[in-house]
């Protein structure tokens, strides 16, 4: 995948569609050593010149291509765009070559080695079709990218510098990087951080979409389990369900537990088009408080863990069939006790045979419950990590029982950070942690296991820019993990607690 400045575009909300079917479409198939821009603007005094896309290729040239949507024709040596009657007349080809000899005279003022790069100009029409046989002195076929080239994209721009690329330079990689500083206007770090947070956004959402072909093949369940551990895509593969059982015209309620999650899970269905959003989105408790029960108190463990569940058994009942659900997705299965799971049954619409999917990891029970979901299949399970980078995923492989192949991009360093555990008031006060240490690790080395994890080279912005590679919180210990953490030379407790 190449370089894309910026990493994600904003593309223009009234040309159809066309400058992100064509970025798109070389953004899937130009080199990794490629930088690939968008909306580059170049200012000469007092005008304005944009190039929709700019492609700065080592060992090639650059392509600077102009983007125009809709039905183009050309009519009397003039280029024309839309339909009668909102017909107007463009220059395509004048108004990319003006920008790319602009781009070349402000390289030049600056020394610039991509100054003298072979340079071509392109203009794509996604939308339309030009004939193959197509021939003008000023815009020959090879210099015009149809909806029929998008295919083809990355290799017909390589042609079209081959064959009318201004200028004799070839760029290497340093000329590319150079220009990359150049025009991102942004600090080398920064625009660092920008490409491997865009690589990595883009590599889980191909992994997590390779996922679907699961719900494909199962799509005749209508009781399904599925275990993985953290970063197998559980959550994208519940949102997913919801989304293709509310399309196929069901009424859905899409359930968790945790506030975070239950948030979450709502900003993303909001953006989905109504009729594939869920008919309820949220957590489980909020559900009965809907129908008519007393909200729950925060400091009653009774109202969250027995109340508010007979509740929710007792106020389905009593509902109209229309109230009720066609199928039922529960996400974070694990945090689900086991009086809970009778009353979400008794929210379908047909408790036996109605759609009940579980998404869970059974290694991250945080809250001590054993409640088992009422199904009798046997469960399928993810066996990779596909949201987190290898260093993340390989450090918390010690902390699980399952084995998960990471499958994300490497990440930076991993760097650990001790946090205390805080006791929750008027409870009972929770023991300390074990204290682990290494042979030979400093006087001073921190407690391990440790209590979160972070890449070394992060910061704020960081964090911020790659919310997957960013702090995370490490499940409860358990002996287990205590032996792990033995067999890799670490020391402590002889003993150990939940």
């Amino acid at each position: 995948m190449p370089h894309l400045y910026p990493p994600s575009p904003r593309f223009p909300p009234d040309d159809g569609g066309a400058e992100h079917a064509v970025w798109r479409a070389l953004a899937d198939q130009l080199p990794d050593d490629v930088a690939l821009f968008h909306g580059l603007r170049i200012q000469e005094a007092a005008h304005e010149h944009e190039i929709d896309l700019l492609v700065a290729w080592p060992g090639v040239g650059l392509a600077a291509i102009e983007v125009k949507g809709g039905h183009i024709t050309r009519d009397a040596g003039a280029w024309h765009q839309g339909s009668a009657p909102h017909e107007h007349r463009i220059d395509p080809f004048g108004q990319v070559q003006a920008a790319r000899h602009a781009l070349t005279r402000w390289l030049a003022a600056r020394n610039h080695p991509a100054a003298r790069a072979r340079t071509a100009h392109l203009a794509a029409f996604p939308h339309t079709r030009i004939p193959a046989d197509w021939e003008l002195p000023d815009a020959p076929r090879a210099m015009i990218l149809d909806r029929h080239d998008l295919p083809h994209a990355a290799t017909l721009v390589r042609r079209a510098i081959d064959a009318h690329g201004a200028g004799h330079a070839v760029p290497t990689d340093t000329d590319v990087d150079d220009l990359v500083t150049a025009l991102a206007g942004a600090f080398p770090a920064q625009v660092d951080v920008l490409i491997a947070a865009a690589e990595h956004e883009d590599r889980i959402d191909q992994l997590t979409r390779e996922q679907a072909h699961l719900l494909d093949a199962l799509r005749n369940q209508n009781r399904m389990r599925v275990i993985g551990g953290a970063g197998s895509g559980k959550t994208w593969l519940a949102l997913e369900q919801a989304r293709r059982r509310a399309a196929a015209g069901e009424r859905v309620a899409l359930l968790c537990y945790s506030r975070g999650l239950g948030r979450y899970l709502e900003r993303i269905t909001a953006t989905w088009p109504v009729r594939q959003r869920p008919a309820f989105v949220g957590l489980f408790h909020e559900l009965p408080v809907l129908w008519g029960a007393a909200p729950g108190d925060d400091d009653d463990d009774d109202d969250w863990e027995r109340r508010l569940p007979t509740d929710l058994g007792r106020l389905a009942q009593t509902r109209p069939p229309a109230d009720l659900f066609d199928a039922i997705v529960v996400d974070e299965g694990q945090d689900f006790g086991a009086l809970w799971w009778p009353s979400v049954l008794q929210c379908l619409r047909d408790p036996v045979n109605g759609g009940l999917f579980v998404f869970m990891d059974e290694s991250q029970h945080v809250f001590a419950r054993d409640g088992a979901a009422p199904i009798d299949l046997p469960p399928v399970e993810l066996d990779e990590n596909l949201r987190s980078t290898k260093q993340i995923a390989q450090l918390f492989g010690a902390f699980g029982d399952a084995r998960l192949s990471p499958r994300g991009l490497p990440g930076s360093p991993v760097r650990v950070v001790d946090v205390p555990g805080r006791p929750r008031s008027p409870r009972p006060t929770t023991p300390s942690r074990p204290c682990w240490t290494r042979a030979g690790s400093p006087a001073r080395s921190p407690c391990w296991p440790p209590a979160r994890a972070t890449p070394s080279s992060a910061t704020p912005s960081t964090t911020a820019a790659t919310p997957r590679t960013g702090t995370t919180s490490l499940p409860a210990r358990t002996c287990s993990t205590a032996t792990s953490w033995a067999s890799r030379g670490w020391s402590g407790p002889s003993s150990c607690s939940p």
